[in-house]
């Protein structure tokens, strides 16, 4: 769920934005029918997400809330990290949060159609709820 992170990992077109953003929201039989270039998206996040979750930095912040939280360590401790990238922006970015956040609604907005409705309408809220501006916070 450090959605903020795969979006800034992601190519800088629309389409690896969006799936680099929508993989966790795409089932595995529905990845198969996306566009080669949305695709393409949900693989980088899955290689990003196949070397943090095995990374012992992340291993340890997921042990230390594990014992309260249980399964939902993990998506805490994702939160958090883009939280942190929030704060510490513009030592990594050129672009202005802001802006940035923008052109990711707007590449969740343009969509693609091969990605599934039920994936659009949890981008679409994410949207709405301006929730990558809220990782500040």
């Amino acid at each position: 769920m450090n959605l903020l992170a795969h979006a800034l990992l992601a190519d800088p077109t629309p389409d690896s934005i969006l799936g680099n953003v929508g993989a966790d929201f795409i089932r595995p039989p529905d990845v198969d029918h996306l566009s080669p270039t949305v695709y393409a998206g949900v693989m980088r996040h899955r290689k990003v997400d196949a070397f943090t979750d095995s990374h012992p930095v992340v291993m340890r912040s997921i042990h230390r809330l594990s014992g309260r939280w249980g399964w939902f360590a993990g998506i805490l401790v994702d939160v958090y990290y883009d939280h942190i990238l929030t704060a510490a922006w513009g030592e990594y970015v050129d672009v202005p949060l802001r802006a940035f956040v923008d052109r990711v609604y707007d590449a969740i907005l343009a969509g693609d159609p091969t990605v599934p409705e039920y994936a659009h309408r949890v981008l679409r809220g994410f949207v709405a709820d301006d929730r990558f501006w809220c990782y500040r916070t």
